[in-house]
């Protein structure tokens, strides 16, 4: 993925963006769904109106080229650092991360749902 980034990660001040790797590792999905059956053209079919994740990781691997814009030394630090306080990184990412996860899995679900018929 692609990312941007402009703030303090832990006590870092970042400033970077471009290839994002994130790997997680044995991790727990908690997923909730809402929504209902809708008539579309004479046939029922799902229609999500909310998903909602929660994640569980045991381990994350952070790989974010250009971090510290233009210096790779200082980015391989901040990767670094980050791996090693991946627990605390994941806590103040947390939120925003499963919210984006949230509207991509229910746009998609829902995009799915529109042409299967129940």
């Amino acid at each position: 993925m692609n990312y941007n980034m402009k703030g303090k990660i832990l006590v870092l001040t970042v400033n970077g963006g471009g290839k994002a790797d994130i790997l997680f590792k044995n991790i727990t999905i908690t997923a909730v769904l809402e929504g209902g059956v809708i008539e579309k053209g004479g046939e029922p079919h799902y229609k999500l109106d909310s998903f909602k994740l929660k994640l569980d990781p045991k381990l994350i691997v952070y790989d974010m080229e250009n971090i510290i814009g233009g210096r790779k030394d200082l980015s391989d630090e901040v990767n670094k650092v980050l791996n090693e306080n991946w627990d605390a990184f994941f806590k103040e990412t947390q939120l925003e991360f499963e919210e984006m996860l949230d509207q991509f899995f229910m746009h998609y679900a829902n995009n799915v749902f529109r042409y299967v018929p129940v």
